[in-house]
């Protein structure tokens, strides 16, 4: 007598089915998590296997979000400024640096932030505070590493995860996910570990580049005194208030035997670079 078909078809019916499907989902599940957990608690560790390129394509998203096109700090004296010490201090750089693209942000507050991937932004403002030129140098310098050392990679994969290092493995130049909280993660401040490794090698840097570090102590001096009269705190202090301590770390180690020369601090008011000659602190 013949066995009558069965109505389960290939596989062994509707019960292995589901069984393997919940099987290969607890397995997804359980390996996301492992790279979940991998990549949050080891971001530092894991960073410095990623593609230096990922980087540029991050800060570039990051800096066409941030800087308007019709931005009227563009091609003024102090981007002209930046443009010519800024690779004075890049050229210290141990390995392959970074591209450096400068940008000026027509924002009063005495600030400045590193992109990933050597985007650096300097707000108006702190052209507006400094007093030497050494002083803006030390910003910059400060800025230079937190991009070498690459900072802000680190606290988006950190806080991202599998989600950011998917979108740049498969999304090429997609990187809409990092819109809200990707934008935020790049603008919050560094840990305390992450300042003073930016303080210490910036020192390095202005020392090596001949410019007298004693403008980087100077300028944090400045930054909590600006704090102090109920300003917005730069985001240098925002994560490491102890602007005395770090004015007297930057007083530590050695000194340049002949300092160079900086160009005069431009005017701090946006306008095309013919400001060079009218604005320049050496005339005050």
């Amino acid at each position: 007598m013949s066995r009558p078909a069965s109505s389960e078809g290939f596989g062994g019916g509707t019960g292995s089915l589901v069984g393997s499907l919940g099987l290969i989902a607890l397995g997804t599940a359980v390996l996301l998590g492992a790279i979940w957990f991998g990549v949050t608690s080891g971001a530092g560790q894991l960073t410095p296997y990623l593609p230096r390129h990922w980087d540029d394509q991050v800060g570039e998203w990051a800096i066409k979000s941030m800087v308007d096109e019709d931005n009227p700090c563009r091609d003024s004296a102090m981007e002209t400024w930046l443009k010519k010490v800024g690779p004075k201090l890049v050229e210290q750089v141990q390995g392959e640096a970074f591209e450096y693209r400068w940008h000026v942000i027509d924002d009063d507050t005495p600030n400045a932030f590193a992109l990933p991937g050597g985007w650096v932004g300097v707000h108006r403002g702190l052209f507006r505070v400094a007093e030497r030129p050494e002083e803006v140098a030390g910003v910059i310098a400060h800025e230079i590493i937190h991009s070498e050392q690459r900072h802000g990679m680190q606290r988006m994969v950190g806080s991202l995860g599998v989600q950011v290092l998917m979108g740049l493995a498969f999304g090429g130049s997609d990187l809409s996910m990092l819109a809200g909280t990707g934008m935020d993660l790049l603008m919050l401040s560094h840990s305390r570990d992450q300042e003073t490794e930016a303080d210490v090698l910036g020192r390095v840097l202005m020392v090596e580049a001949g410019i007298d570090p004693e403008g980087m102590a100077s300028i944090f001096e400045t930054f909590a005194l600006e704090a102090g009269k109920g300003g917005k705190m730069p985001t240098l202090l925002s994560s490491h208030p102890d602007s005395k301590g770090r004015a007297a770390l930057a007083r530590q180690g050695e000194r340049p035997y002949r300092p160079i020369e900086l160009p005069p601090l431009p005017s701090s008011n946006c306008g095309a670079a013919e400001a060079d000659e009218e604005g320049s602190r050496d005339e005050q």
